[in-house]
């Protein structure tokens, strides 16, 4: 090439070419070689007999010469860009011609032009993707490493539990025959038809008994034998008449039967007592002794019991509400509305007088919870439904206790050295799931009948008819199973099936417990896509969604034929049970839920590298996107064992007034809370957490802590430009550390104000922001529209609205956020929602929109990247760096032009092209996908304090 160049110069013609400094990486699939300075100054020389070389430094500014620059008038140089071993790109003159005849050559220097930034988000995204591999390359390092210390910790009991092991055996072989039959007379009980169905009758039955006789012989019910797995200590369990005044929770079972009352009752005292609260668990048919001994406990719960004056409910709650007892009803089924009775399994089933028994049960059920201060569910779902009944409604999801999780940890670091065969497993229990089998059975036996190194087990009930005859060898069936044995079975499985029936209001209401079960010992799920599956289930991430039968096959099939597949969908099903399903976490939500004050003991163990960390806070703001971004790192710092404090400035509140906000309003935070006097206690690392709490935050370390700086925002533009500006932007001066929300900012403040400071990802909750396809999209286009937040932009928002709305008056536009936008004359039809009432409600406007419209320009807001993982496209202001908030993209949100005239028709071009809004709808969704779970967020933050506090140990010898 430079030859055929020579070639074409005329005489003494001079040809002036440049090229990037090579990286350790090609920047682009055009560059067939990117080459060292000098291989192309021999390569020019081979051809021309005059060769000058010169540099370009993008560092600060636009910069090209062959020294440095005699004089920078304006800019303060923070680093030594001039010389060749550092430039950014290689530039050189040739000629035949002596270059000295024309006169020197002059440096060029750029100033206030940014146009060559474009140039140098090539080179970013090498350097973020190398950043990234190596981050990866870490983990898996750090994972392997825990996964060695706790196979040595697993060895070490396992061999202390090996004696006692041994002189067990003899016993259990004798209790074995014993269970032979008692799995016979059961095996004859649950293929009663109507067994699973009449459950709530057979309780009912039981209370009425204890009703006829009389009081001073009522009989205390036993502790289940699920129950007496869990650890001696799990509840403060005592003689009725002895219980203590002081319980915190009085759990009251009306349904003994099944397993309900483990995930419901004990798994939640289980946690409550790690947290240091005091519980005790009585039977419904005891709930009278509670007035008659004069018990004073702060919570009665009634799990799944009906309305009965016969056991003296009546007198129950008219002594709670004359006592300030807080009274819940906890229900974990949808089992209190009679006009669903007819679409449940098995009703049909029943005879006519347990059939009207059953529907007894149901109105008694509601019966109850119409008469208590808080409705518990279990779903989102059936949070619904009873606040459709005008209850007061929280939902605590289902958990999974302790001898679970160290069960399941067990079972994880045994390897797997089986052959190519692959067994699929379906969890039943009653025959009742019939309806719920079919969803998925027609794809699976195809799967079988056409991979004939798959087989079936079948854990409980379930009848198959004639077309499974011809697989009936490759199909294994299993009775009932003590619950931790049964995580054996699953670990034993390679695919774990939880069909339902869709949109059956019953089915809808179940858990997810089959999907966060089976997570335990990293065995992907494929289930249906009820609601709760829907928001437990990252599909293609954590497991996998399937609603037709082909869907159904297709993702079996993929999980048959690829191992990886099965093993990366099950070590991530298994990290976001344990982030959302762990009891000690319900525990701590059902807390907040029940309004308990916090005990004196905390839930959270010291490590032995503890960090006590401070975070300095203006105020606390209730639904603030940016407190709760704080308090979200520092709760999670402290459940990872850090000691972590918060002292607020600048609020009237009292340290007992703000710890009950905490709790009630963000996070369980379990740590002091203070108001800041000035001073604090000897903290390792002192976190300013916005602009005024920067000089509080050097003068309390007086030395002895670090100060780093917890940047959400450029808190500059804030204002308008004057003191605030200045004293603000002064505080990025100030040679601080600083951990920032998002890359945009670490961004800024290295270029601007040569900080050093590094970025964690915002965290999407995939439980709440996700596709519902259930949801038909309308003609809406929606707005985030903040007129209190000038930095939202909304005059600009409104007046390309107006615009839109002459170009597309069919689309219904409306505008959500605030409150206050009810008060501004729009001058175009709008729908107003103001602030919605709660964060399900936004995701399902997400989820009902066209497009969304957001804008921050001090640096995102979650809003945007929430409505991508909704399947929303967004629309953002196309200014200049903007980009770097969507992965250095922009073909994922519509980077409109600010002229509002003009982001208008680029809104209507895109609203009128539908290949390019899926388009962009696609590429929103797999963006979202890449953003971190609230724990992966903090476990960020406390990457990168840990890192820097290193640093600072080792730079002091």
């Amino acid at each position: 090439m430079i030859r055929n160049i020579h070639r074409a110069l005329r005489p003494g013609g001079i040809l002036v070419i440049s090229s990037p400094r090579p990286l350790s990486e090609i920047r682009s699939q055009f560059h067939e070689k990117e080459l060292q300075f000098h291989e192309f100054k021999e390569l020019l020389e081979s051809h021309f007999s005059c060769v000058k070389p010169f540099f370009e430094s993008n560092f600060f500014t636009s910069y090209i010469g062959d020294s440095a620059p005699p004089e920078i008038k304006n800019l303060i140089p923070i680093t030594d860009r001039f010389e060749i071993g550092s430039a950014d790109y290689f530039v050189f003159i040739a000629s035949d011609r002596s270059l000295d005849e024309r006169g020197p050559i002059e440096p060029l220097m750029v100033i206030n032009d940014d146009s060559y930034i474009l140039n140098l988000e090539k080179d970013v995204s090498v350097l973020r993707q190398a950043e990234n591999a190596h981050i990866a390359e870490l983990a898996s390092l750090r994972q392997i490493l825990n996964e060695k210390e706790v196979a040595l910790t697993g060895l070490a009991a396992l061999q202390a539990n090996n004696q006692r092991l041994n002189s067990d055996k003899e016993l259990l072989e004798r209790e074995n025959a014993n269970l032979r039959d008692i799995g016979i007379r059961l095996d004859a009980v649950y293929r009663s038809t109507s067994w699973r169905i009449s459950r709530p009758i057979r309780g009912l039955g039981r209370v009425l008994r204890r009703f006829r006789q009389t009081p001073s012989s009522h009989p205390s019910l036993p502790v289940s034998a699920p129950a007496q797995q869990l650890k001696s200590h799990s509840t403060v369990k005592h003689d009725v008449c002895g219980a203590p005044n002081s319980l915190d929770v009085l759990f009251l079972i009306g349904c003994w039967e099944g397993e309900s009352k483990r995930y419901r009752v004990h798994n939640l005292v289980e946690g409550f007592h790690v947290a240091g609260y005091t519980t005790s668990v009585m039977g419904y048919g005891e709930a009278r002794k509670i007035v008659e001994n004069g018990l004073r406990p702060a919570v009665v719960v009634f799990f799944r019991a009906p309305f009965d004056a016969r056991i003296g409910v009546v007198d129950v709650l008219d002594y709670c509400q004359a006592n300030g007892i807080k009274t819940i009803f906890d229900i974990d089924d949808y089992v209190f509305e009679p006009d669903i009775i007819n679409q449940i399994a098995g009703v049909d089933l029943l005879s006519a007088s347990d059939r009207k028994q059953y529907e007894w049960g149901v109105r008694a059920y509601r019966a109850l919870m119409m008469s208590t201060d808080i409705v518990t569910v279990t779903t989102p779902f059936l949070a619904e439904r009873a606040r459709e009944l005008g209850r007061n409604v929280k939902v605590i999801p289902n958990s999974v206790n302790a001898a679970q999780k160290e069960r399941a940890r067990h079972l994880r670091t045994i390897t797997d050295l089986s052959d190519d065969s692959i067994r699929i497993g379906y969890f039943s229990g009653s025959r009742t799931h019939a309806r719920d089998f079919e969803q998925c059975a027609e794809a699976l036996r195809n799967v079988l009948l056409s991979h004939s190194n798959v087989s079936l087990r079948i854990v409980g009930f379930l009848d198959l008819d004639e077309r499974w005859d011809a697989l009936s060898d490759r199909i294994e069936r299993l009775g009932f199973m003590p619950y931790l044995d049964m995580l054996d079975s699953i670990r034993e499985c390679d695919i774990n099936l939880a069909p339902l029936e869709e949109k059956n209001p019953f089915c809808e209401a179940k858990s997810e417990l089959k999907f966060f079960e089976a997570a335990l010992v990293e065995v992907p799920t494929v289930s249906s896509r009820t609601g709760p599956f829907v928001a437990a289930i990252v599909d293609g991430e954590t497991g996998f969604l399937a609603s037709s039968e082909q869907e159904w096959h297709d993702k079996l099939v993929r999980l048959v034929s690829d191992a990886a597949l099965r093993e990366r969908l099950g070590r991530r099903a298994c990290d976001a049970a344990l982030s959302k399903f762990d009891n000690e976490l319900v525990a701590a939500s059902a807390a907040i839920a029940y309004g308990l004050e916090l005990p004196h003991v905390s839930a959270v163990t010291m490590r032995d590298d503890a960090l006590k960390i401070a975070w300095i806070i203006p105020g606390l703001i209730i639904g603030g996107g940016g407190h709760r971004n704080i308090l979200r790192a520092a709760y999670h710092l402290e459940r990872f064992g850090h000691d972590v404090r918060l002292y607020f400035i600048d609020t009237p509140q009292s340290a007992g007034e703000l710890r009950r906000a905490v709790r009630q309003h963000f996070y369980p935070f379990d740590g002091k809370v203070r108001r800041f006097e000035g001073s604090v206690e000897g903290e390792d690392v002192i976190m300013a957490t916005h602009w005024s709490t920067v000089a509080p935050a050097e003068k309390a370390a007086d030395g002895s802590s670090q100060v780093f700086y917890f940047v959400q925002d450029f808190e500059p533009a804030f204002y308008a430009m004057g003191s605030d500006y200045i004293l603000a932007e002064n505080t990025y001066r100030r040679e601080l550390y600083a951990i920032t929300s998002g890359p945009w900012c670490e961004r800024l403040l290295k270029s601007e104000y040569a900080m050093d400071a590094d970025h964690f990802q915002f965290p999407i909750d995939r439980s709440i922001y996700f596709e519902r396809p259930e949801i038909a999209r309308k003609k809406r286009v929606i707005f985030f529209a903040k007129p209190d937040m000038p930095r939202r932009c909304f005059e600009i928002g409104v007046q390309a609205l107006r615009a839109l709305h002459k170009f597309r008056p069919e689309f219904e536009i409306l505008l959500f956020g605030s409150n206050q936008v009810k008060n501004y004359d729009l001058g175009f039809p709008a729908t107003v929602s103001g602030i919605l009432p709660g964060i399900d409600d936004l995701a399902k406007l997400y989820a009902s929109a066209y497009l969304g419209i957001a804008f921050s320009t001090t640096n995102p807001s979650l809003v945007p990247y929430e409505m991508m993982a909704c399947g929303l496209p967004i629309v953002d202001l196309g200014r200049p760096g903007n980009e770097v908030n969507y992965g250095d993209h922009h073909d994922i949100a519509l980077l409109a032009h600010p002229e509002p005239a003009r982001m208008a028709a680029e809104i209507d071009a895109l609203l009128s092209n539908e290949a390019e809004l899926d388009a962009r709808r696609r590429r929103g969704l797999e963006f979202a996908k890449t953003f971190p779970t609230e724990q992966e967020m903090a476990r960020r933050v406390e990457a990168l304090i840990l890192q820097r506090v290193r640093k600072i140990v080792e730079a002091a010898g």
